[in-house]
């Protein structure tokens, strides 16, 4: 009987030439599918937050589904970073103080609309102001601010200037004051 011999791996060299090739396309393989898992991640972190809704929106979301101490914390969150704007900062307040006036604070209300007010002054929050002490019973300060929201409203554009005056008029005077 003749011996047969039988090779196993065809050979040193080559053999060894094909794990290297197996090893590295292995590796470059997994890093190309991490590589391209990080970026899905970079870009699904872009869509959420261009789709993230404004601070504003989510505040007045919060307070409608009736959760005031989420509404707070939120709002005193915001408040808290420099990064929060102006008109975001204003807004806030008013959500601030309505928010306790829904839960009857109204001398906490007045504070958070006076601070609105020191951002920004506008009729709208200075009658929000007037209001609060009115239905505190602090009638001399809501004179002062009625008589302060009718010199702040804006008779360009507004058709309703001549009633909304009036209206303010009247209430000052059922309080006892003068306009």
């Amino acid at each position: 009987m003749a011996e047969t011999e039988i090779k196993v791996g065809g050979g040193g060299k080559k053999s060894r030439k094909s794990w290297w090739l197996v090893a590295f396309f292995s590796v470059g393989a997994i890093a190309l599918a991490g590589a391209a898992g990080v970026g899905l991640r970079w870009l699904a972190s872009l869509h959420d937050k261009k789709t993230e809704k404004p601070l504003i929106e989510q505040v007045q979301e919060l307070r409608l589904s009736g959760s005031p101490e989420e509404t707070n914390k939120k709002i005193v969150d915001a408040l808290g970073k420099t990064s929060t704007s102006d008109a975001d900062r204003y807004m806030l307040y008013i959500q601030q103080g309505s928010n306790y006036e829904d839960q009857q604070k109204l001398p906490e209300a007045v504070e958070s609309y006076k601070k609105a007010s020191g951002v920004k002054e506008t009729y709208e929050v200075v009658s929000l102001i007037a209001d609060a002490y009115r239905r505190i019973g602090d009638k001399e300060a809501a004179i002062t601010y009625y008589k302060k929201a009718i010199l702040l409203m804006s008779k360009d554009g507004n058709p309703l200037y001549s009633e909304d005056k009036a209206a303010l008029e009247s209430t000052i005077k059922t309080l006892g004051g003068q306009p």
